[in-house]
């Protein structure tokens, strides 16, 4: 990590120092010098820095060396940033001073105020500079004694990888009399034994390839199809019966429930669970304590005759105190599995000739895996980016491998994928380590961590985004990620996790750099030492926590997220004394409704933006989730909203009494990476002639409109531009389908028209006055007319009064999900099935003709 901040501070030092320039703002007499020997004290301390850091695992005054360094470095780049912030500062003053003088000319006296102003704070940044260097002298000259070399860093990947390529799980190596196993006592009634439910342990060593093979298993057609529901909790450490009895009541019921005693949560357990067949997971299981289980294993009694527990544990002792009937120990890989798995990561891409000449040395660093999948794949992951026979030797013999090690060698293969890294990828993989284990990363929200940082280093006429797309890939090919969501039709990845192993690396690199914590107000705050130093925390707030206030005294903190467990219930937590601590934050994140109000003291966080006037100056703005635009010109308008380009992923807008005539000042159109638009207008006006010139954001997946008062059609012309809309909201008739225009046919080159090519997932709700869905655009002149032809899912909410659905829904064919009201529906007929309707609201029924499945369960 110590090498990832000092290289960002040379870098840091050469853009303040070039901005100083251009600025034409110089500091005191005297401190360029000291400027300079900073400079050239991290240049000789970069150049030994990689040796430093493989050294540090075996030489422990070489890792006191390295945290000491690593201090000083985020000391001097804390007043780096004061610098530049001081710089932008001025220039705003003076701008804004410029102006005014236009029609009034100062006093000589407010000239002379500020011109003090600029020095006193000038010097006082360069008295912290003076103070660092210092240190800084101590540390470098400490250096010597520890005799380190000169290395050449970790260079960038030279090989043309296509990096969406990972293992697919699907393909696992060596597994298959094991999956056969365990798939039988799932299914066999012979293995029903003593108790109700029969609890099937997983054995073995992390990294073997537990997790993977249990959901190898719940993936398999005939397992899915034998049960009613299948339930998955990862466990992990510490076994908390009561979130675990959450986690299985949000899987039976589909929603959070809001309990908090433990009795309750069993009540509830045992009535949503009465007559289900299920298989329940429990993945990641620690405790050999067999009353912690005791009590949800009673509650599970309820079930269908067939239902299964499933373990996945490392310990046979904690598989036992669960009172296991079936032991499945899942060995290490053979030679030739390990093999048939490196080669298919490490190879990929090669020829033949390169693979064979690879190939000696490739199954000697095999052996060395101990037949571990996990470490199989990571050195893989590695391997796969050096082109030479002499780089995958170096591999070979490193001294890594003399280390002795817990979980027999898994850990050794984790230090060499990290080593190898570049500066920068070091620095995303290590911030993981502030979210808790078996957390789920969303992929998007990560990346807008690292930018934060400013940890993603921009090439020209690149976007920073794209960037940390290419870092998270290239970290997911060394194996540090695993368990992607992706989305169906495109694979892209949305979300993944870390394999635990993986997690206590990373954690073990940062030495408490990075924390996550858990509170709950009946525990406290378990604040130690080992947090001191800590510059990224998470903290999730249990029940009805509250922020502890010994947070405040870290005043280092650079990333502070909170999060409440999934079924905490919203009391609003106090944060009126947070911002006059932790001034150094750059990244801030309140999961939910977690704040009511913003205290002005946020103010003081000097590298956070967001204002309601002058959000127009944050040109380079990427992420807003949620702005009101006003008619007051004090407030944000629309036009405020003109060069925010940048903007991407999602933006909510909600008008307040504005003039809907001025949106178009925002300039949407040029908003191409917006992807969603949730647009609330104003609910006391006719709103459909100022909308009809809208120009939306050309690249919108989803649009919802809201509040939305047209009186003489459902339609607007510029809905027909939104041609990747994959999600459409609120629209219906031959106007939705943008068929009622005249000129529809002249201005098509061809006979054959799609309306809506791409949309997938199509909701309406709260039409309360909506009766006819009609189409008439089959005698349309013989045009070929497709309508949606991708979607896969209808939903109708709150709309009791509509009466039947258009014919091109009824005879769809690739509609997998109808969602509809009862109240006026029992039977409706879908191509040669009729669905028939039973209880509930409102009911979500998988379309099986079209897609072959089984029949419906009664």
């Amino acid at each position: 990590m110590a090498e990832a901040v000092v290289s960002t501070i040379l870098g840091q030092l050469a853009s303040v120092l070039q901005q100083q320039v251009e600025e034409e703002v110089s500091l005191v007499v005297g401190v360029d010098e000291e400027v300079q020997k900073l400079t050239s004290n991290f240049q000789a301390i970069e150049s030994v820095l990689e040796d430093a850091e493989c050294k540090q695992v075996k030489v422990k005054a070489v890792g006191d060396w390295l945290d000491k360094l690593k201090d000083v470095s985020y000391d001097i780049e804390d007043v780096l940033d004061e610098w530049n912030t001081a710089i932008q500062k001025l220039r705003i003053m003076e701008d804004e001073n410029a102006s005014k003088l236009v029609t009034k000319v100062c006093s000589l006296m407010s000239c002379y105020r500020f011109c003090c102003r600029r020095v006193v704070k000038r010097h006082d940044i360069a008295m912290k500079i003076k103070r660092i260097n210092q240190t800084l002298d101590v540390i470098a000259m400490e250096k010597n004694r520890f005799h380190l070399s000169s290395i050449k860093g970790a260079r960038e990947v030279e090989r043309e990888i296509t990096t969406s390529f990972f293992v697919d799980e699907s393909e696992i190596h060596g597994r298959y009399d094991d999956k056969k196993e365990i798939k039988n006592l799932l299914l066999s009634e012979s293995s029903n034994g003593p108790t109700s439910h029969p609890i099937i342990s997983i054995v073995g060593l992390g990294g073997i390839g537990k997790t993977t093979l249990a959901r190898l298993v719940f993936n398999d057609h005939e397992v899915t199809v034998h049960f009613n529901e299948i339930i998955w909790v990862c466990v992990s450490d510490p076994f908390d019966e009561i979130r675990i009895g959450k986690a299985i009541l949000e899987s039976l019921i589909g929603v959070a429930p809001n309990l908090y005693e433990f009795e309750s949560v069993l009540i509830k357990i045992k009535e949503s669970i009465n007559g289900k067949k299920f298989p329940l997971v429990l993945d990641d299981v620690w405790t050999e304590d067999s009353n912690k289980w005791e009590q949800l294993k009673s509650s599970l009694k309820y079930g269908a005759k067939g239902s299964r527990i499933l373990v996945t544990t490392r310990k046979m002792n904690v598989a036992k105190a669960m009172g296991s009937t079936n032991f499945v120990e899942v060995g290490m890989l053979s030679d030739e599995k390990c093999w048939s798995l490196f080669s298919q990561v490490s190879f990929y891409g090669r020829n033949n000739e390169e693979c064979k000449k690879l190939e000696g040395v490739g199954r000697r660093i095999i052996k060395k895996c101990k037949g571990l999948p996990l470490a199989v794949k990571t050195l893989g992951g590695v391997l796969c980016f050096k082109t030479t026979i002499e780089e995958w030797q170096s591999v070979l013999d490193s001294e890594m491998w003399e280390l002795e090690d817990v979980e027999k060698g898994i850990f050794t293969p984790l230090l060499l994928s990290y080593f190898d890294l570049p500066s920068e990828l070091k620095r995303c993989f290590l911030y993981c380590a502030i979210f808790p284990k078996d957390y789920v990363m969303k992929k998007d929200q990560l990346i807008k961590l690292w930018m934060a940082q400013d940890y993603l280093r921009t090439q020209r006429n690149k976007d920073v985004e794209l960037v940390g797309e290419e870092y998270f890939e290239k970290l997911a090919m060394r194996s540090f990620f695993q368990d992607f969501e992706r989305v169906e039709d495109d694979g892209s990845i949305v979300s993944c996790k870390m394999h635990d192993m993986v997690h206590d690396s990373a954690q073990y690199l940062t030495k408490n750099e990075c924390f996550s914590v858990e509170v709950d107000d009946s525990k406290g705050f378990p604040l130690n030492s080992s947090y001191s130093k800590a510059r990224h925390s998470m903290i999730v707030l249990e029940r009805n926590a509250s922020v502890p206030t010994s947070i405040f005294q870290e005043n280092r903190l650079r990333s502070l997220i909170f999060e409440c467990d999934r079924w905490r219930d919203h009391t609003c937590i106090d944060i009126s004394n947070l911002f006059n601590y932790l001034t150094c934050v750059r990244a801030l994140r309140f999961h939910g409704k977690l704040i009511a109000d913003v205290p002005s003291s946020i103010s003081k966080l000097t590298h956070l933006s967001y204002m309601p006037k002058g959000i127009e100056r944050l040109t380079c703005l990427r992420t807003l989730s949620k702005v009101i635009v006003s008619g007051d010109k004090k407030a944000c308008t629309f036009e405020c909203l003109r060069n925010l380009n940048r903007l991407g992923g999602s933006l909510e807008i909600r008008c307040s009494g504005v003039d809907l005539g001025e949106i178009n000042k925002a300039e949407f159109k040029n908003k191409t990476k917006l992807l969603f638009l949730d647009l609330w207008l104003s609910s006391n006006v006719s709103n459909e002639e100022a909308l009809e010139d809208f120009q939306p954001p050309p690249n919108l997946e989803r649009f919802d409109l809201n509040e939305y008062r047209g009186t003489s059609r459902l339609f607007l012309n510029w809905m027909t531009s939104l041609t990747k809309l994959r999600m459409s909201v609120k629209r219906v008739g031959d106007e939705f389908l943008g068929m009622e225009s005249d000129n529809l046919s002249a201005s098509s080159s061809s006979s054959s028209v799609t309306a809506f090519p791409k949309l997938q997932s199509l909701q309406f709700k709260e039409m309360q006055d909506w009766e006819e869905w009609d189409c008439l655009t089959s005698g349309r002149g013989g045009e070929d007319i497709k309508i949606m032809p991708c979607l896969r899912s209808l939903k109708i909410r709150y709309c009791l009064n509509l009466k039947t659905l258009p014919d091109y829904i009824l005879q769809s064919t690739t509609l997998e999900e109808l969602g509809l009201p009862v109240a006026r529906w029992r039977e409706q007929k879908t191509g040669s099935r009729t669905l028939a309707f039973l209880s509930s609201e409102f009911i979500k029924i998988p379309v099986f003709v079209m897609i072959q499945r089984a029949p419906l369960r009664q």
